[in-house]
């Protein structure tokens, strides 16, 4: 082989390893869902499309993915459960002493839920081995006083959540894990009255994802709260919550984006076109 062949080759395969070994650059967001029927599913958010793994036998509401891929859910008597993620089957862990826990979330290794009151939420960390809580913050009563239907993290000290049902409008709050400052971003646009209202959500690569009562799938603004609704699943399933599974995650810090790496590719087929240029004029 000629050491321009050889050279060139050397690029092609660089090229190619870069493109391949970017975990979840071209990834699409995948979740799981609960819904009322008592079944756990995966979602496609491309595709609306939902596919059954098998019934809990359990009325889950929340619904939360550890950092290690444990799938855990609380239901309507504030229970904490895991989930088999191949099979459905829960397994119980004990009581959180909560009553109904709808929102259900991880900050970093952090379990958090927000309890159902019709006074205000509060936030509890909750002990993956035992279930037992402990208060992080309390909410503004005036701010939330419909409890919360769905929660997610934004960060290391703030989480998002879903306020309002039973026929009030829905917002989007934020609240500081820390001190409890909460703030109503928006509203949803929604008003569940039968139809219509989001009862869990999720981040994927940067957008917030919502699921609804009748099937909807949206996304939602984190900065006005304004919910959009972009598919509607074909079962028509009253989903009770989502969280996104790992390989949904935006790419680690460092790993080149499909943009990134056209650009990489662009300029790889420029420096080959020259190499073969000042070759050929020797």
């Amino acid at each position: 082989m000629s050491r321009r062949n050889g050279f060139i080759g050397t690029i092609l395969v660089l090229a190619f390893v870069l493109a391949a070994g970017a975990p979840g650059a071209f990834a699409v967001p995948i979740g799981y869902v609960v819904d009322n029927q008592e079944n756990l599913s995966t979602i496609d958010l491309a595709s609306a499309t939902t596919t059954l793994i098998g019934s809990t036998g359990v009325f889950f509401e929340g619904l939360a993915l550890s950092p290690g891929g444990t799938l855990f859910g609380t239901d309507t008597t504030g229970n904490l459960w895991t989930i088999n993620t191949t099979t459905a089957v829960p397994t119980l862990i004990g009581s959180t002493g909560l009553g109904d826990v709808e929102a259900l979330a991880f900050v970093g290794n952090t379990l958090i839920a927000a309890d159902d009151l019709a006074a205000g939420v509060s936030i509890y960390s909750l002990n993956t081995s035992t279930a037992a809580p402990t208060v992080l913050a309390n909410t503004n009563p005036l701010v939330t006083d419909e409890g919360a239907a769905a929660m997610t993290d934004l960060n290391s000290n703030t989480a998002l959540f879903i306020a309002g049902y039973q026929g009030t409008p829905q917002t989007l709050d934020s609240v500081n894990l820390t001190t409890g400052a909460t703030t109503v971003i928006g509203s949803t646009g929604l008003s569940p009255v039968n139809v219509q209202g989001i009862f869990g959500i999720a981040f994927s690569g940067g957008t917030l994802y919502g699921v609804g009562d009748i099937g909807n799938e949206y996304t939602i603004d984190p900065a006005t709260g304004v919910a959009t609704p972009f598919a509607e699943s074909s079962g028509d399933q009253f989903f009770l919550d989502l969280t996104i599974a790992p390989a949904a995650a935006p790419p680690a810090t460092g790993i080149p984006e499909p943009a990134t790496l056209t650009l990489l590719g662009l300029g790889l087929a420029g420096l080959i076109g020259r190499r073969m240029r000042r070759s050929g004029g020797r």
